[in-house]
């Protein structure tokens, strides 16, 4: 999930991201294969405080909590207040925060735990485990399987309407929500990975079906997960659930918005085993020993060598996707990661396997940038810096690292040719979130006579606008005077940019989002245009008195014009009524999360301008063949039409015109 909205509505809507916007927005180096390193010790830095405070006092972040775990050491620390208003300061062992996404891990761990005991198989149809859930063949011969689902490469279209629970009280039941609305299919399984929140959740369908538990409201995979997981680590304040059991909601860090003043409220999450989970920082501590330790008391340690082995890269000499966690290299040190994004809470776990190290930071505020950005990015740094002053450099990268390697020559025609707009592979074509999809993940590459390659969005810190890459292999390009990697290939005929776990596919000239709002910026100008045409003294002027006379005998041509009019106002005031919800982004964000009708609502006279569009165009045929009124006016009609059909295709290419159909179900 790309963070920001590529701030807020694609980084909350992960919930979404996402997302994984943390998990996978690291930068990400060369990955050569894994090597011996001494065992960490916390000991070794003792600046953890000092980052923690900074984290707070230059973000306007509330309140924190920090575990740093080996095995057998955890370490806890803890800033800032768990609730403004009553000022409770952040306990360890106390504050229950969201780990939003994290808990997708958490999943991931219970079916490796039926996998352990062969119940599931990760490369068995998913359809063979499901009771009342199918997903459709759309791709003979290539089902999806458990590896996909855990990798993000089942193919499955992003979808983010109501994936928060709203403030109705009531929640669907996680099997009825996923078999009534399950993302479409829309390329074939391991071919790309697209983060999806749906997908994580249907894994967890699949280990509760397979375990013959049945999914309710939560109470089921709970207990599933707390009998095979929780219990065994000892992680007694730790829930997954579409909802909190009140005891730890009393023990809960409230959450913020921008600034650390309004809190954010939570009702509740639908797809929960994506992430639906609370933790306190101490069992977090517990869980990072799990996951640092041999799979015991939970499973073999061959189980979780595969757990955290690579299963799927886009290019072999990026990193990848480890099952539920991705990959990240910081020089010669590889790391496994996941970041947790939800309304005013982040967090991001990380492991260093082959050190023996742990690190989980959780925070209850988006920071002073909003829409969670500047948490994700902040949270980011602060990780980095406890790394690096654990293991030493960056983390521990040794000085003949990839960070040295020397760029090459390389041919500046074939670096021409990538050269475009890129978009994002997790995108929605099926409903009105394309838009906001759409305007928050283009990436733009921009390539000079020498073969350096300049992107545009492609950071995931708001400090970061441009970046520069140079060439050190086929496709493969080097971040100058770093050691992130992008390279290049070709997906469905097109070329695509890899940034680890992210795709981002070449968009043709004809898809430019600019370019759709454009035409329909012109559409609706030319449309309002009708209502100021001059009516009296113009046509009088232009016309005959006989055509005067005739048009007054006319109904025709008085219905044209009213109804050209009534399509102007209507467009008009879609377009106003829209500009008004989006300029409240957290309540847009509210609405889109929720499932909320306020958009289906505001697009109620986008369809009514696309039905009176539909009315002008036969109209003005018949304003041809009937010669209504004179040469000039029927060509100024004929412009107003166009305009309106430029402004409702571009409308229904978002798919506003047939928004409002979903309030009728």
């Amino acid at each position: 999930m790309k963070s920001s909205f590529r701030t807020r509505l694609a980084t909350a809507i992960a919930a979404t991201a996402a997302l994984a916007a943390a998990a996978t927005a690291a930068a990400v180096m060369i990955a050569p294969p894994a090597f011996a390193q001494d065992p960490a010790d916390i000991e070794d830095f003792d600046g953890i405080d000092d980052v923690l405070a900074d984290l707070l006092a230059e973000n306007d972040i509330p309140g924190a909590a920090v575990t740093v775990a080996t095995s057998d050491t955890v370490e806890t620390y803890v800033a800032g207040v768990a609730d403004v208003a009553s000022q409770t300061p952040v306990d360890a062992e106390d504050t229950v925060f969201p780990i939003d996404s994290v808990a997708k891990t958490v999943t991931a761990s219970i079916v490796m735990d039926l996998v352990d005991e062969g119940v599931l198989d990760l490369d068995a149809d998913v359809n063979d485990y499901l009771n009342e859930v199918e997903i459709e063949d759309t791709y003979p011969g290539e089902p999806v399987t458990l590896r996909h689902l855990l990798t993000h490469t089942a193919g499955f279209e992003e979808q983010v309407i109501g994936i928060l629970a709203d403030d109705s009280g009531t929640i669907a039941e996680l099997e009825a929500l996923l078999a009534e609305d399950m993302p479409r299919r829309v390329r074939p399984p391991g071919e790309v990975a697209a983060y999806s929140n749906h997908g994580l959740a249907l894994a967890g369908l699949v280990a509760a079906d397979a375990a013959g538990v049945g999914v309710g409201v939560g109470v089921e995979l709970d207990e599933l997960i707390t009998e095979r997981l929780f219990e065994p680590l000892g992680m007694d304040s730790s829930h997954a659930a579409a909802l909190t059991p009140k005891a730890l909601q009393e023990r809960s860090a409230t959450t913020y918005g921008p600034n650390g003043i309004e809190p954010v409220e939570r009702f509740g999450d639908p797809l929960y085993p994506a992430g639906g989970a609370v933790a306190t920082a101490a069992d977090m501590g517990r869980y990072l020993q799990f996951q640092l330790g041999d799979g015991a008391p939970v499973f073999s340690e061959a189980t979780m060598d595969e757990f955290h082995s690579t299963q799927f890269r886009h290019d072999p000499r990026l990193p990848g996707m480890a099952l539920a966690f991705a990959e990240r290299y910081r020089g010669e040190t590889r790391m496994l990661s996941h970041g947790g994004d939800g309304p005013g809470s982040h967090s991001l776990l990380t492991l260093v396997p082959e050190s023996d190290l742990g690190v989980y930071i959780v925070v209850n505020g988006d920071g002073w940038r909003g829409e969670g950005g500047s948490a994700i990015a902040a949270i980011e740094s602060a990780t980095d810096q406890i790394l690096d002053g654990i293991l030493g450099g960056e983390a521990g990268a040794a000085a003949d690292g990839p960070a040295g390697a020397e760029a090459v020559e390389a041919p500046a025609e074939a670096a021409e040719a990538a050269a475009g707009t890129y978009r994002t592979t997790r995108m929605n074509d099926t409903d009105y979130t394309r838009l906001f999809l759409a305007m928050g993940s283009d990436v733009t590459v921009e390539v000079d006579g020498e073969g350096t390659v300049t992107t545009t969005g492609l950071s995931y810190d708001p400090d970061v606008a441009e970046q520069e890459w140079e060439p050190v292999g086929d496709g493969l390009y080097r971040e100058r005077d770093g050691s992130a990697l992008i390279a290049f290939g070709t997906l469905d005929g097109r070329t695509v940019l890899y940034n680890g776990s992210d795709a981002f596919q070449v968009v043709r000239w004809y898809e430019n989002v600019m370019l759709h709002l454009g035409l329909a910026a012109a559409g609706l100008v030319l449309l309002l245009s009708q209502l100021v045409w001059p009516v009296v003294a113009l046509v009088k002027r232009l016309r005959r008195r006989s055509s005067i006379e005739a048009e007054r005998g006319l109904t025709g041509p008085k219905a044209a014009t009213a109804l050209a009019s009534i399509t102007a106002v209507l467009a008009a005031g879609f377009l106003a009524a829209f500009v008004a919800v989006a300029a409240d982004m957290d309540q847009l964000t509210v609405a889109v999360l929720e499932g909320s009708p306020l958009v289906n609502l505001v697009s109620i006279p986008m369809l009514l301008a696309a039905l009176g569009t539909v009315a002008m165009m036969c109209c003005v045929v018949m304003a041809w063949t009937r010669r209504w009124w004179g040469k000039r006016r029927r060509v100024h009609y004929t412009v107003v039409v166009l305009g309106a059909v430029a402004f409702t295709v571009v409308g229904h290419l978002y798919h506003f015109t047939i928004a409002p159909l979903a309030l009728f179900g």
